[in-house]
């Protein structure tokens, strides 16, 4: 199949849309060089390019000598005019073919170098988007994960929580219970200080004589058991305390009530050493009821503070640290 000598386009197997050159033998579309389809053509047409290589037939260029310029120039053209810009716009057609002709074989290629620099481009864009949605996916992953056990972890700190206060609860009121207790199992006991320690001292004998010299009349009945405690402070050369534990608290506020009678009436003399028989250097002898640890700490934290407020009386009844400030 033929191509066009214009376009560069496959000719059409009609012979009604084409016309060759009786010269060169080239074919042309009819609209490539201005045809009318509807025109009959001549058998000696030739194309464009060969009728610009034809040498003119008006001589014009070699007018005759002495004829005027009248006789020698034929009449206004009937036939040359019309040839001429069919020349010329078969030319102008060939021209603008020609440049579109390198125009399409240049731009694809400078395209498809542009589109494939792009298209890279957008490959490595794309890669990274995926990237970035892989990485932001994961992240949502661990994201929800850890919301998810922070949430299950404040659950279980407010469970916790609400257990420690409940705990703390029940340990101060188990605490309580246990203060109250402990002074109970106390409530029978009488504490002694200021006795001196002797390694054969006979205790029960020294809370028998206590009593004769109150008064109290205690016997041997009254008193349970009778052992010293260990002192506080160790480094103290006070002698150890001594605890007395009687039958009955009546008997525990019968002996505390003539110790505080002796001691009002005898106030240049007050219960010593001496009065429950022990030579030596005179030493004072208190009695009290034996308070829990607790209570004592309460006991002498209270006599602390009432020396510094001007408090005059601080006393113990039935394991409660009472206080006055004055005699009224």
């Amino acid at each position: 199949m033929a191509k066009c000598g214009g376009c560069g386009k496959f000719l059409s197997s009609s012979t009604s849309d084409s016309v060759v050159c009786c010269r060169c033998k080239s074919c042309y579309h009819r609209d490539c060089v201005r045809l009318n389809r509807n025109s009959k053509i001549i058998q000696d047409w030739t194309c464009p390019s060969c009728n610009s290589k034809l040498p003119r037939q008006d001589n014009t260029d070699t007018p005759v000598k002495g004829l005027e310029a009248s006789v020698v120039e034929p009449p206004a053209s009937t036939e040359t005019t019309p040839k001429k810009n069919i020349v010329d716009a078969a030319l102008l057609e060939m021209i603008r073919l020609e440049v579109q002709s390198a125009i399409s074989s240049q731009i694809p290629v400078s395209v498809s170098s542009s589109f494939e620099k792009e298209f890279a481009d957008l490959k490595k864009d794309i890669s990274l988007i995926r990237e970035l949605k892989e990485s932001v996916e994961f992240m949502s992953k661990e994201f929800e994960l850890i919301k998810s056990e922070f949430h299950n972890n404040r659950e279980k700190i407010k469970t916790l929580t609400e257990d420690n206060n409940i705990l703390k609860s029940n340990v101060s009121d188990l605490s309580v219970r246990l203060a109250l207790l402990e002074q109970y199992t106390r409530q029978q006991n009488i504490e002694i200080t200021g006795i001196p320690e002797n390694k054969s001292e006979n205790l029960v004998k020294t809370v028998l004589q206590l009593g004769t010299v109150i008064s109290s009349g205690i016997t041997d009945k009254d008193v349970i058991s009778v052992s010293r405690i260990r002192k506080v402070n160790n480094s103290s050369n006070r002698p150890r305390s001594v605890v007395v534990k009687l039958s009955d608290i009546r008997v525990r506020d019968e002996i505390l009530a003539k110790v505080v009678k002796y001691n009002k009436t005898h106030a240049d003399n007050k219960l010593n050493s001496h009065h429950l028989g022990y030579s030596g250097a005179k030493s004072s002898v208190y009695i009290s009821e034996h308070l829990s640890p607790l209570n004592k700490a309460i006991h002498a934290e209270t006599r602390r503070i009432a020396r510094e407020k001007g408090y005059k009386y601080v006393w113990v009844r039935d394991g409660r640290i009472l206080i006055r400030k004055n005699d009224e």
